[in-house]
């Protein structure tokens, strides 16, 4: 007797979990109906935070149209309106019961019918994440910040968060807290072994300072450092861009980005002729050059074909000869 009861309890604790309500694609439509007509009086409430007659209401209803219109009514929160009542709300939204079966050929797929779990938990999310970027600018401001201590040796998940609020308090936060930072990136050899670019290359667009591009431009490119480098076409000095691309041009990573960035410049100073020559009387010159050419810049490389010798000559030829695309 005594196994019998025991073969019981297991059953019962791998018996498949059974959905109160599974519903048809018939059903579904129509309880999407139900709550599209019952929505505008409840968003109402939600939005005047009168979440005591909310909950009565939507109790008020069946299962499947209640859910419904928790979806609705959660999908309608914009990030901007949270606050501390709101979040307690979706904080306490009762489990998604409701499944609906969608016939395919020769089987039945069968999910959540309203499933407002995920805009919950994202809205959520979003805001524990701007609560610790408030807390971080507020920190940073009152006690400023070690940024090797700050995202050196953390685990990997830490570091990706941290960089991340770090990167967003950036662009708010005061000159003198930019400027420790600055230091900082130019002091301790230690950040130049941080794993990307976000936080450098946030700071060298806040700032402006060449030596922070140059830090950043010799290390490996990622997509921060591409799209700090993309953000250089907006400079309005345009001798100042000219520089710093043609230091990313050294960097193999940003080359061909750089070049073509550059090939779209209408004229270039005789100044930067120069360094754009020397470039390509390197190694990897012949790289640049053909990049100049696929620009339509031939009656340049032409001209300097003219005033070239050695290796510069070689790669203004071969580019030169080089299809066209």
């Amino acid at each position: 007797m005594h196994r019998l009861i025991c073969l019981c309890c297991c059953c019962l604790l791998w018996w498949p979990r059974v959905w109160a309500y599974q519903l048809d694609e018939v059903q579904l439509n129509h309880y999407q109906q139900q709550a599209q007509m019952a929505f505008a009086p409840l968003k109402s409430l939600l939005q005047d935070h009168d979440f005591d007659r909310l909950e009565h209401r939507l109790r008020g209803f069946d299962r499947p149209t209640e859910e419904a219109l928790r979806l609705s009514l959660v999908q309608s929160i914009q990030p901007e309106q949270l606050n501390a009542a709101l979040v307690t709300w979706l904080a306490n939204q009762p489990n998604v019961q409701v499944m609906v079966s969608e016939q395919g050929d020769g089987y039945v797929l069968r999910h959540l019918a309203f499933d407002y779990a995920a805009p919950r938990q994202y809205l959520l999310s979003l805001w524990f994440k701007n609560g610790q970027q408030q807390r971080l600018y507020q920190d940073i401001e009152n006690n400023g910040l070690s940024l090797s201590l700050f995202l050196m040796d953390v685990e990997r998940r830490h570091y990706q968060q941290r960089r991340d609020n770090l990167i967003a308090v950036i662009p708010s936060l005061s000159h003198l807290a930019i400027q420790h930072f600055r230091q900082q990136f130019l002091d301790q050899g230690s950040l130049i072994w941080l794993p990307d670019n976000g936080v450098l290359s946030a700071l060298a667009q806040r700032t402006g300072d060449p030596a922070l591009y140059h830090l950043l431009w010799r290390r490996r490119a990622d997509h921060y450092s591409l799209a700090a480098l993309n953000a250089l076409a907006q400079q309005s000095n345009q001798q100042w861009q000219i520089q710093q691309l043609l230091v990313a041009a050294e960097n193999q990573g940003l080359r061909k980005a750089a070049i073509m960035q550059l090939a779209q410049l209408q004229h270039l100073a005789p100044a930067s002729t120069a360094q754009l020559l020397s470039q390509i009387s390197t190694a990897h010159g012949e790289d640049v050059a053909v990049l100049m050419q696929q620009a339509g810049h031939q009656q340049w490389l032409a001209e300097q074909l003219t005033k070239s010798q050695g290796m510069a000559r070689k790669h203004l030829l071969n580019a030169l000869n080089h299809p066209i695309p």
